[in-house]
């Protein structure tokens, strides 16, 4: 799962492989905001477009994108991630990597259409350059999408000490709030690479009912969707 980060924090994502594709486990709550992050990509693209979904996971976001018609790659750092979703793969063609952000970029300067890097910046030590990275790989005029949730009082109570300590609706330790992010933030660092905005939205859960909606609260979650310009 993350990239540029620390060996502690590839090992609690590898513990979780195993349970990834059940949507009443421990990843029950990224199941349930699946199907509203893969309608906003959607909104955003004209199928079909060759897209690169980074930190992939076991493949939640990258199946739901590959049923919507785009051409999907995945990569990863966790080899135990990559081999849950080629195994749930089945007949689908998506091309999945075990590999760093950082040698893939190297290898795929300026070759899809869009990137996906969601439910990763707030996991890895160096958020600037992950961007650098997405943008590296992502063609000019195309489009890169990122999401994290903000550093904010409402985002610790809620994110970590509800969701991970008092009802286990988060694996504990998933994470630290210092490496949080305001959209003031990761706004600054995609203009350091150029990029511009096209987008920003709130995602709210209600863990009870499953129900997840986009909304224009950006004060724990919240999307963003760049364009890289053209030369």
């Amino acid at each position: 799962m993350p990239h540029s980060n620390t060996t502690s924090t590839l090992k609690h994502f590898d513990h979780l492989a195993r349970h990834w594709w059940n949507p009443d486990g421990p990843m029950k709550t990224l199941h349930q905001i699946n199907p509203i992050r893969t309608q906003w990509i959607s909104n955003h693209l004209t199928a079909p477009q060759q897209v690169c979904d980074i930190a992939c996971g076991a493949g939640l976001l990258t199946e739901a994108l590959d049923d919507a018609g785009h051409h999907m790659t995945g990569i990863d750092a966790s080899p135990s991630l990559i081999q849950v979703a080629q195994a749930h793969a089945g007949n689908r063609t998506i091309n999945y990597h075990h590999t760093t952000v950082e040698s893939f970029a190297a290898q795929y300067p300026e070759h899809f259409d869009a990137i996906t890097c969601l439910e990763l910046l707030e996991h890895v030590d160096n958020p600037q350059r992950m961007i650098q990275h997405c943008a590296t790989c992502c063609k000019p005029g195309g489009l890169i999408f990122l999401s994290t949730l903000n550093r904010t009082l409402k985002a610790f109570i809620l994110g970590i000490v509800v969701a991970e300590h008092l009802m286990n609706w988060v694996p504990k330790h998933t994470h630290q709030y210092e490496q949080f992010i305001r959209p003031s933030e990761l706004k600054a660092w995609a203009h350091t690479q150029g990029l511009q905005l096209k987008d920003l939205m709130g995602l709210t859960l209600n863990p009870w009912t499953g129900h997840a909606a986009l909304s224009k609260k950006i004060d724990i979650n919240y999307l963003m969707c760049f364009k890289k310009p053209l030369h």
